[in-house]
Parts: structure tokens; C-alpha cells; sequence
């Protein structure tokens, strides 16, 4: 028997192995193909039982307050339910699917893919209204993995099939390869460290919006009540902010002299942070105008510059917002608003547009007999 060349073994023996790699390659191609679909089904099927879960503990947890229309109690459950992953909005609606209280903006909905989660809220058998959740749809990176299988079978195909060109086993010789020159690094192009650290800072800063609270006759009742009658006057003015606060998710408010300025955080959304204002400052005009029998000439300023606090000039009582304020393309839509002619154009607030205006007039009804 012809024996072979030990000079082939070697050959042989990378013959062997870039084939090896070759059907290597396509194995891991197949397994990535038929795995991904049972990938992608899993993070959906979490999402929903989390979802579902999250909504039907959360309309629990509502019953009592959904029964004795405590707005305040059904917000600060929206809001604990706004703090779990992955949520975006939550809103409870009555039986007539009539929004009661809502807790996000609903605007990022349009900007994340998203699943909505509804559970009623029973008590013994009957609806009196729907709580619904809506949380983000993440990007599992099934899609991620599978690329990066499928990018290395293909690499180690094509090392494969250059090693069995190498060695004669094709038919087709290997094409030439040019080689890239690697760019000069741009000296001009370099980022400008300081300038986007200072840039990071400002962006950092919390942004604010503002509704101020005049009390025109402040001085005046102060002279005309007695210590004790006008200290309780001042405690129900707080204590009603507080409610209205606790409602539309403001930051804080202190006393300035006769004004009490309410903060109000707008880091994501100014407008919705203006409207937020807005219905705030309503809400506590209406109800403190006349407070345990003691009349409150009142007017309030809502505004997005921190430059623009004073509304004391104000010679006319309502509501009004600062020109920045005014211009609002959000605010503009919600709210009808009448020129003020010589103040720096501020607008004052005619109305507000529906269905704003009956769920403003339900919340003082509610707030008014807390």
C-alpha cells in the first residue's frame, strides 16, 4: 500500500478544520434563526402580567377613594403607580369613561412605543369607574444577539472559505483587497471639553414654571381682624394650596409678603407644567375668595420666566399669565385668553376650553368640601 507524504498531513489537517468552522458557522446561523422568534415572545409576555398586575392592584387600592370622589387620594395612587418601571401614564376614568385624574404626560405616548392596561374598579360587583396604565415597550436585544450570531457566522464562513481558497479547494481565485488609509485626526473637530461641561451644568439645573398667588387686601385685613381670627384666615389659604398642590403635582410654595408663590418642576414638559399651573391657580382663587366668612381680593400670575414674579401692578383681579407664558402653543388651545392692552403683554384668562372647564369645576367641588 502507497503511503502519503507527511508533508500533506498538515494540509490535510487544515482542510479539516476550515471546513469544521464552515459547518460551525451555519449551525450557529440556523440556531439564532430559530430561537429568535421564542425570544422576542418573552419579554411580552412579562410585560403583560406585569402590566395587568400592576393596573388591578392599583384599581384596588382605588376603590374607596373612587366611591367617595377623594380626588386628592386617587392622585397620590396615580403618582405611586407612575413611580414603578416602565410607566408612562396612568389615568382613572368613570363609568362613562369620563377622565377623572390622570398622572404623566400624555404626550409621551407618541414618543415610546407603548401597551395600555385596564382594570376596573369594583366594589361589590359594580363599576364605578377604570383605572388603565400605560407602560413603554422596550427593545428586548433579541434583535441585538441575532445580528451579532449571524454577523459572526458570516465571518467565520468567510474565514473558512479563504482558508479552503487558500489551499487550491476553489475554483475562484481570491480578489484583490485594498487596504484603507486611516484619516488624519482633525485637530480643529476636537470637542471642546469646557463648553459641554458647562453646557451639561445648565441642563442640569431644574427648570421651573411659577403661579403667584396676590392677596390685594392682605394689610387691610390684617388691621381689621383680630390675631387669632386672621392667623386661621392664613392656615385655610395654606391648607387649601396644599390640597391643589397635592392634586396637580406641585414642588413647594412659600409667602412672600401678601403673594405666595407655587412652584411647579417642568423638566420634561414646560407646557403641561404651565397648564398645571394654570389649574392650580384657578382652583385656589375660586376657593379662597372667601374664606370661613372673611372675603379675599385675589388675583394670580402664571409664569415660565423667573424674571416676571410681580403681579402686583395688577389692577384687576383673575388670572394671568406673562407674555412666555401666553405664547404657549398648549396653553393657546386650552385656555382663552383676552389682551391686557398696557401690561408688557400679559393676557388674562377668559375661560378655559372643555372638557377642562367641567373637570376644574368637579375638582373645587370636591376640593371645596374636604
Amino acid at each position: 500500500m502507497r503511503q502519503k507524504p507527511a508533508e500533506d498531513r498538515p494540509l490535510r489537517i487544515k482542510l479539516d478544520f476550515a471546513s469544521l468552522n464552515l459547518g460551525l458557522a451555519l449551525g450557529i446561523a440556523l440556531i439564532a434563526i430559530a430561537t429568535l422568534p421564542h425570544f422576542n415572545r418573552l419579554p411580552e409576555r412579562y410585560l403583560s402580567v406585569y402590566g395587568q398586575s400592576l393596573a388591578t392592584m392599583a384599581a384596588a387600592q382605588a376603590i374607596e377613594p373612587t366611591f367617595k370622589n377623594d380626588l386628592i387620594s386617587q392622585q397620590a395612587i396615580l403618582r405611586e403607580v407612575m413611580g414603578q418601571p416602565k410607566t408612562l401614564l396612568a389615568t382613572i376614568h368613570d363609568v362613562e369613561h369620563h377622565l377623572v385624574v390622570q398622572a404623566g404626560d400624555s404626550r409621551s405616548l407618541d414618543a415610546h412605543l407603548n401597551e395600555a392596561y385596564t382594570a376596573p374598579i369594583l366594589l361589590h360587583n359594580n363599576i364605578a369607574g377604570y383605572l388603565s396604565v400605560h407602560l413603554a415597550v422596550e427593545k428586548t436585544g433579541a434583535e441585538t444577539v441575532f445580528v451579532i450570531a449571524v454577523l459572526g457566522s458570516v465571518l467565520l464562513a468567510a474565514f473558512s472559505l479563504w482558508q479552503l481558497q487558500q489551499q487550491g479547494r476553489l475554483l475562484w481565485p481570491a480578489l484583490p483587497r485594498a487596504r484603507k488609509a486611516s484619516p488624519p485626526l482633525d485637530v480643529d473637530n476636537a470637542p471642546q471639553a469646557q463648553e459641554d461641561d458647562t453646557e451639561e451644568l445648565e441642563s442640569n439645573e431644574p427648570r421651573l414654571v411659577y403661579a403667584i398667588i396676590h392677596i390685594k387686601n392682605l394689610r387691610v385685613l390684617q388691621q381689621q381682624l383680630n390675631a387669632d381670627n386672621f392667623r386661621k384666615t392664613l392656615l385655610a389659604v395654606e391648607h387649601t394650596i396644599s390640597d391643589v398642590l397635592a392634586l396637580y403635582g406641585g414642588d413647594g410654595f412659600e409667602w412672600r409678603q401678601n403673594l405666595v408663590e407655587l412652584r411647579f418642576l417642568a423638566n420634561d414638559a414646560e407646557d403641561e407644567a404651565l397648564f398645571r399651573a394654570v389649574c392650580s391657580a384657578w382652583l385656589i382663587v375660586e376657593l379662597c375668595s372667601i374664606v370661613n366668612t372673611i372675603p379675599l381680593d385675589l388675583a394670580a400670575l402664571v409664569s415660565a420666566n423667573h424674571q416676571d414674579l410681580t403681579p402686583s401692578e395688577l389692577q384687576i383681579s383673575g388670572l394671568v399669565l406673562e407674555t412666555q407664558a401666553a405664547n404657549d402653543e398648549l396653553i393657546s388651545r386650552r385656555l382663552q385668553l383676552l389682551e391686557l392692552g398696557a401690561e408688557g403683554g400679559r393676557m388674562i384668562v377668559a375661560d378655559i376650553v372643555q372638557p377642562y372647564r367641567t373637570l376644574l369645576e368637579k375638582q373645587r367641588s370636591q376640593l371645596a368640601q374636604l
